[in-house]
C-alpha cells in the first residue's frame, strides 16, 4: 500500500507559550481515505484539521518543495521544513550580524537567526530558519572524509580544508537550514521553533518502535 503522510495527535507541550499541536508523520492511509497530493509523495488527508489545536507540519530536508509548503497553506497546516544546503542559502550567511545569533535551546554551542528569504513560488510569510552550531575540531567533531555527513554541514570555504587548517580558525561552525511560516519574530520564538523542529525524529522513533513492538508480537 501507498505510504502517505496523515496527521497524527501528538500533544507537544513547547516553551514561550506555543500551544499544543498535532503533528503531520508519515505512516500508512487507510484504504479509500481521501487526500490533498502533493508531487513529492506527502499528502494531508482531508478534513484532518479541524478542530480547536493548529496543525504543524516538520518535514526534512528530502522534502524540500514549495508544492508541499503550498499544499500545507492550502490545509491550514503550519511548516517547518528543512532546506537542502544551495549556493543561496550560504550567501544569506554574509549579511547576518553576530549580533542577530542568538542561544538555541537544550544544545550546547548552538545558536539559531532568522533570514527574510522566501524562495520562488513559496507561500509569502516563508522566513529562514538558521542553526549554527560551533564545532571542536580538536577533540574530533568533524571528520577527515569529505563525505561525513557533519562536514558537509560547513560553510564551502571551509569544507575542503584539512583538519590543520581548520584547527588554525577562530571558529568552525555546522549549519542547518529551515523554512517555516511560523513566527520566527523574536529571537525567543526563533529558538522555540528550532528546538521543536529539532525534535521532530522523536515521533519518527515512536512510530517505527510501535511498528517493531506490534510485528514482534505477531511473531509471538
Amino acid at each position: 500500500r501507498r505510504h502517505q503522510a496523515i496527521p497524527t495527535l501528538n500533544q507537544d507541550h513547547n516553551r514561550a507559550g506555543i500551544e499544543p499541536e498535532r503533528t503531520l508523520t508519515t505512516r500508512q492511509t487507510p484504504p479509500g481515505a481521501p487526500t490533498l497530493t502533493c508531487p513529492n509523495r506527502l499528502s494531508v488527508r482531508s478534513g484532518s484539521v479541524a478542530g480547536p489545536a493548529p496543525v504543524r507540519l516538520r518535514a526534512d530536508a528530502g522534502y524540500f518543495a514549495g508544492a508541499l509548503a503550498r499544499a500545507a497553506l492550502a490545509a491550514g497546516v503550519e511548516f517547518a521544513i528543512g532546506a537542502k544546503r544551495i549556493a543561496p542559502l550560504w550567501r544569506l550567511l554574509q549579511d547576518l550580524a553576530e549580533t542577530q545569533w542568538t542561544d538555541a535551546l537544550d544544545m550546547d554551542g548552538a545558536q539559531v537567526a532568522v533570514a527574510a528569504w522566501c524562495p520562488d513560488w513559496w507561500p509569502t510569510a516563508t522566513r529562514m530558519l538558521i542553526r549554527r552550531v560551533r564545532l571542536d575540531i580538536n577533540t574530533g567533531q568533524v571528520s577527515h572524509d569529505p563525505r561525513a555527513r557533519r562536514r558537509r554541514t560547513l560553510h564551502p570555504d571551509q569544507r575542503a580544508l584539512p583538519l590543520a587548517a581548520l584547527a588554525e580558525l577562530d571558529a568552525v561552525y555546522g549549519y542547518s537550514f529551515i523554512v517555516t511560516n511560523l513566527d520566527v519574530s523574536t529571537p525567543a520564538k526563533a529558538a522555540t521553533i528550532e528546538h521543536w523542529y529539532r525534535h521532530r525524529t522523536e515521533i519518527a522513533y515512536a512510530s517505527r518502535s510501535s511498528c517493531f513492538c506490534r510485528g514482534m508480537s505477531r511473531r509471538w
